[in-house]
Formats: C-alpha cells, sequence, structure tokens
C-alpha cells in the first residue's frame, strides 16, 4: 500500500496528492477540483485543500459525513483506517474546534 508521506519534505503537487489518494483505495471526485482534491468511501472523505498544494508539509482532512466529525492526518490512509481514525479522534468541524492547521 502506497500512501502520502509528509516526509518526503518536496513541495507536493495537486497531481501526486490526487495519485496518492486512489493509490490508497480512495475513489475520486472531480466536482470540487479546482479548490479541494475529495476522495470518496461510502461516508468518510479524504480531503486536500488547495492551499496544501505544493507545499512541502501538507495536512489531509478527513471527515465522516453522517456524525459531521473531521480529524487532520499528515499521511493519506486507507478509507477503513480513516473511519477509525474519525471514530476514535473526530471532532466537530466547528471554529473553534475544526482545523488547526487552516491557512488564513
Amino acid at each position: 500500500m502506497k500512501t502520502w508521506e509528509s516526509r518526503q519534505r518536496a513541495p507536493t503537487t495537486r497531481e501526486a496528492i490526487e495519485q496518492a489518494i486512489e493509490a490508497a483505495g480512495w475513489r475520486t471526485d472531480d466536482g470540487f477540483s479546482a479548490h479541494l482534491l475529495v476522495g470518496n468511501d461510502s461516508t468518510v472523505s479524504v480531503l486536500a485543500h488547495h492551499w496544501v498544494w505544493g507545499t512541502d508539509d501538507p495536512v489531509f482532512e478527513l471527515s465522516d459525513e453522517q456524525t459531521e466529525l473531521t480529524y487532520w492526518v499528515r499521511e493519506i490512509p486507507p478509507p477503513r483506517r480513516a473511519a477509525q481514525l474519525v471514530e476514535e479522534h473526530g471532532q466537530p468541524a466547528d471554529k473553534k474546534r475544526g482545523n488547526r492547521y487552516k491557512q488564513e
């Protein structure tokens, strides 16, 4: 299994992230491709926001649409592991407790 690992420390292209999402077992959804890369698996998604493209230390948002919980990671896990991480560590995606990595 090939996953994106931020330890590579090279600028990350949008295409490399998209390939890593697919390699980890996600179905990609290009409906938001100008602003966001989305990998879906039933109710769990992995999101790569446009502000991580081109950085050398990207973060990815795991999101569960049913529970509305999110969890931020530095590597792209397979869908089953993502669901476990959100279930164990996820928090509501509100302004105070949401994305601690958000770029303003």
